[in-house]
Protein backbone atom coordinates (compact mmCIF):
# COMPACT_ATOMS: atom_id res chain seq x y z
CA UNK A 1 0.00 0.00 0.00
CA UNK A 2 2.83 2.41 0.91
CA UNK A 3 4.50 1.53 -2.37
CA UNK A 4 1.34 2.43 -4.30
CA UNK A 5 0.97 5.76 -2.44
CA UNK A 6 4.62 6.57 -3.13
CA UNK A 7 4.17 5.86 -6.84
CA UNK A 8 1.02 8.02 -6.96
CA UNK A 9 2.80 10.90 -5.20
CA UNK A 10 5.73 10.65 -7.58
CA UNK A 11 3.38 10.64 -10.56
CA UNK A 12 1.59 13.75 -9.22
CA UNK A 13 4.83 15.64 -8.68
CA UNK A 14 6.12 14.68 -12.12
CA UNK A 15 2.87 15.75 -13.78
CA UNK A 16 2.89 19.08 -11.95
CA UNK A 17 6.51 19.70 -12.97
CA UNK A 18 5.77 18.92 -16.62
CA UNK A 19 2.67 21.10 -16.47
CA UNK A 20 4.68 24.02 -15.09
CA UNK A 21 7.26 23.60 -17.81
CA UNK A 22 4.55 23.56 -20.47
CA UNK A 23 2.97 26.71 -19.03
CA UNK A 24 6.34 28.47 -19.01
CA UNK A 25 6.88 27.52 -22.64
CA UNK A 26 3.39 28.71 -23.57
CA UNK A 27 3.98 32.00 -21.75
CA UNK A 28 7.33 32.48 -23.47
CA UNK A 29 5.75 31.77 -26.85
CA UNK A 30 3.03 34.39 -26.46
CA UNK A 31 2.73 36.80 -29.35
CA UNK A 32 4.21 40.26 -28.80
CA UNK A 33 1.81 42.66 -27.08
CA UNK A 34 2.10 46.26 -25.99
CA UNK A 35 1.04 47.94 -22.73
CA UNK A 36 1.21 51.45 -21.32
CA UNK A 37 3.94 51.77 -18.71
CA UNK A 38 1.84 54.12 -16.54
CA UNK A 39 -1.91 54.45 -16.15
CA UNK A 40 -2.02 58.25 -15.97
CA UNK A 41 -0.33 61.36 -17.28
CA UNK A 42 -0.83 64.81 -15.74
CA UNK A 43 -0.18 67.88 -17.88
CA UNK A 44 -0.27 71.27 -16.18
CA UNK A 45 -0.57 74.71 -17.72
CA UNK A 46 0.72 77.42 -15.38
CA UNK A 47 0.73 81.21 -15.10
CA UNK A 48 3.68 81.66 -17.47
CA UNK A 49 1.76 79.66 -20.09
CA UNK A 50 -1.19 82.03 -19.63
CA UNK A 51 0.95 85.17 -20.07
CA UNK A 52 2.86 83.75 -23.04
CA UNK A 53 -0.34 82.37 -24.56
CA UNK A 54 1.27 78.95 -24.90
CA UNK A 55 -0.77 77.06 -27.48
CA UNK A 56 0.59 73.53 -27.07
CA UNK A 57 2.61 71.55 -24.55
CA UNK A 58 4.57 68.40 -25.35
CA UNK A 59 4.26 65.45 -23.00
CA UNK A 60 5.68 61.93 -23.08
CA UNK A 61 4.46 58.42 -22.38
CA UNK A 62 6.15 55.03 -22.35
CA UNK A 63 5.04 51.58 -23.51
CA UNK A 64 6.31 48.14 -22.55
CA UNK A 65 6.43 45.00 -24.66
CA UNK A 66 4.79 41.87 -23.25
CA UNK A 67 5.52 38.37 -24.56
CA UNK A 68 8.18 37.56 -27.15
CA UNK A 69 10.72 40.32 -27.76
CA UNK A 70 10.60 41.97 -31.15
CA UNK A 71 13.12 41.10 -33.86
CA UNK A 72 12.00 43.95 -36.14
CA UNK A 73 10.31 47.36 -35.65
CA UNK A 74 6.56 47.20 -35.25
CA UNK A 75 3.83 49.86 -35.25
CA UNK A 76 1.06 50.63 -32.79
CA UNK A 77 -1.81 53.12 -33.01
CA UNK A 78 -3.72 55.08 -30.39
CA UNK A 79 -7.20 56.55 -30.08
CA UNK A 80 -8.84 59.04 -27.70
CA UNK A 81 -11.95 58.13 -25.70
CA UNK A 82 -14.06 60.08 -23.17
CA UNK A 83 -13.21 59.76 -19.47
CA UNK A 84 -15.83 59.79 -16.73
CA UNK A 85 -15.84 62.59 -14.16
CA UNK A 86 -14.67 65.41 -16.44
CA UNK A 87 -16.80 68.17 -17.91
CA UNK A 88 -14.65 68.40 -21.02
CA UNK A 89 -11.93 66.51 -22.87
CA UNK A 90 -8.57 68.02 -23.72
CA UNK A 91 -7.48 68.22 -27.33
CA UNK A 92 -4.54 65.92 -28.03
CA UNK A 93 -2.34 65.66 -31.08
CA UNK A 94 -1.29 62.03 -31.55
CA UNK A 95 0.75 60.54 -34.36
CA UNK A 96 -1.08 58.43 -36.93
CA UNK A 97 1.12 55.58 -35.77
CA UNK A 98 4.08 55.03 -33.45
CA UNK A 99 6.92 52.62 -34.13
CA UNK A 100 8.55 50.48 -31.46
CA UNK A 101 12.13 50.40 -32.72
CA UNK A 102 14.19 49.90 -29.54
CA UNK A 103 14.79 46.20 -30.12
CA UNK A 104 17.43 45.95 -27.40
CA UNK A 105 14.88 46.73 -24.66
CA UNK A 106 11.19 46.24 -23.86
CA UNK A 107 10.40 49.90 -23.07
CA UNK A 108 10.33 52.95 -25.29
CA UNK A 109 9.22 56.58 -24.81
CA UNK A 110 7.05 58.58 -27.20
CA UNK A 111 5.63 62.10 -27.40
CA UNK A 112 2.31 63.81 -28.05
CA UNK A 113 1.04 67.36 -27.83
CA UNK A 114 -1.70 68.86 -25.68
CA UNK A 115 -3.57 71.96 -26.78
CA UNK A 116 -3.98 74.73 -24.22
CA UNK A 117 -7.46 74.22 -22.75
CA UNK A 118 -9.95 77.03 -22.36
CA UNK A 119 -9.56 78.70 -18.99
CA UNK A 120 -12.95 79.46 -17.54
CA UNK A 121 -14.50 79.63 -14.14
CA UNK A 122 -15.42 76.32 -12.55
CA UNK A 123 -13.59 74.14 -15.07
CA UNK A 124 -9.89 73.79 -14.42
CA UNK A 125 -9.40 70.07 -15.13
CA UNK A 126 -9.89 68.24 -18.41
CA UNK A 127 -9.56 64.51 -18.95
CA UNK A 128 -9.67 61.79 -21.58
CA UNK A 129 -8.49 58.23 -22.10
CA UNK A 130 -5.85 57.23 -24.63
CA UNK A 131 -6.13 53.58 -25.68
CA UNK A 132 -4.47 51.22 -28.12
CA UNK A 133 -6.51 51.15 -31.32
CA UNK A 134 -6.85 47.44 -32.05
CA UNK A 135 -9.21 48.14 -34.97
CA UNK A 136 -6.68 50.28 -36.83
CA UNK A 137 -5.10 48.28 -39.68
CA UNK A 138 -1.73 49.88 -38.90
CA UNK A 139 -1.73 48.50 -35.34
CA UNK A 140 0.54 45.44 -35.32
CA UNK A 141 0.26 44.16 -31.73
CA UNK A 142 -2.21 41.81 -30.07
CA UNK A 143 -4.10 43.18 -27.08
CA UNK A 144 -2.06 43.27 -23.89
CA UNK A 145 -3.15 43.53 -20.26
CA UNK A 146 -6.65 44.94 -19.81
CA UNK A 147 -5.59 47.22 -16.95
CA UNK A 148 -2.75 48.70 -19.04
CA UNK A 149 -4.59 48.98 -22.34
CA UNK A 150 -5.52 52.61 -21.73
CA UNK A 151 -4.04 55.67 -20.07
CA UNK A 152 -5.80 58.62 -18.44
CA UNK A 153 -4.58 62.03 -19.55
CA UNK A 154 -5.43 64.71 -16.98
CA UNK A 155 -4.90 68.27 -18.22
CA UNK A 156 -5.34 71.16 -15.81
CA UNK A 157 -4.57 74.77 -15.05
CA UNK A 158 -2.39 75.39 -12.00
CA UNK A 159 -2.15 79.16 -11.76
CA UNK A 160 -1.51 79.99 -8.13
CA UNK A 161 2.13 80.92 -7.41
CA UNK A 162 3.65 78.93 -4.55
CA UNK A 163 4.89 82.14 -2.89
CA UNK A 164 1.73 84.27 -3.15
CA UNK A 165 1.91 86.99 -0.46
CA UNK A 166 -1.51 87.85 0.99
CA UNK A 167 0.07 90.72 2.92
CA UNK A 168 0.85 92.45 -0.38
CA UNK A 169 -1.90 91.25 -2.70
CA UNK A 170 -4.72 90.11 -0.42
CA UNK A 171 -6.61 86.84 -0.63
CA UNK A 172 -5.76 84.75 -3.66
CA UNK A 173 -8.24 83.67 -6.33
CA UNK A 174 -7.70 82.57 -9.92
CA UNK A 175 -10.06 85.31 -11.12
CA UNK A 176 -8.02 87.96 -9.33
CA UNK A 177 -4.70 86.66 -10.59
CA UNK A 178 -6.00 86.38 -14.16
CA UNK A 179 -7.10 90.01 -14.03
CA UNK A 180 -3.65 91.03 -12.75
CA UNK A 181 -1.91 89.18 -15.57
CA UNK A 182 -4.30 90.67 -18.14
CA UNK A 183 -3.59 94.21 -16.93
CA UNK A 184 0.14 93.89 -16.33
CA UNK A 185 1.08 91.40 -19.03
CA UNK A 186 3.37 89.44 -16.72
CA UNK A 187 3.30 86.66 -14.15
CA UNK A 188 3.80 86.86 -10.40
CA UNK A 189 7.56 86.26 -10.51
CA UNK A 190 7.97 89.51 -12.46
CA UNK A 191 5.80 91.78 -10.31
CA UNK A 192 7.12 94.86 -8.50
CA UNK A 193 5.60 97.02 -5.75
CA UNK A 194 4.64 99.64 -8.35
CA UNK A 195 2.45 97.05 -10.06
CA UNK A 196 0.03 97.06 -7.12
CA UNK A 197 -0.92 100.69 -7.76
CA UNK A 198 -1.21 100.02 -11.48
CA UNK A 199 -3.57 97.08 -11.12
CA UNK A 200 -5.66 98.57 -8.27
CA UNK A 201 -6.23 101.81 -10.22
CA UNK A 202 -7.08 99.81 -13.32
CA UNK A 203 -9.68 97.87 -11.36
CA UNK A 204 -11.17 101.05 -9.89
CA UNK A 205 -11.54 102.41 -13.43
CA UNK A 206 -13.03 99.10 -14.52
CA UNK A 207 -15.76 99.33 -11.87
CA UNK A 208 -16.31 103.06 -12.46
CA UNK A 209 -17.05 102.26 -16.09
CA UNK A 210 -20.07 100.28 -14.91
CA UNK A 211 -18.63 96.86 -15.59
CA UNK A 212 -19.69 93.99 -13.30
CA UNK A 213 -17.41 93.13 -10.39
CA UNK A 214 -15.07 90.19 -10.98
CA UNK A 215 -15.88 87.37 -8.56
CA UNK A 216 -13.97 84.33 -7.37
CA UNK A 217 -15.24 80.74 -7.28
CA UNK A 218 -17.20 81.58 -4.08
CA UNK A 219 -19.01 84.45 -5.86
CA UNK A 220 -17.13 86.95 -3.68
CA UNK A 221 -16.01 90.13 -5.51
CA UNK A 222 -12.26 90.45 -5.73
CA UNK A 223 -10.49 93.42 -4.17
CA UNK A 224 -7.07 95.05 -4.12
Amino acid sequence: MKHILYMLSLLFVTSAFVGCKQNEIELYNQSSRVNFYARQRIVEFVDTDYVKKTEFKTDSFAVRIQGVNLDAPRNFCLKVMPAEGYEASPELQLADKYTFSALDTVCQTYYYRVKRPELKRGNKAFGCLVAFDQANPNHQFDKGLVELNQMLVNVRWQLRPYNWDEGDWGEYSDAKYIYMMDVLGKDYSQLTYDDFDTVSKAYEAYLAAGKPAIVDDKDTPISF
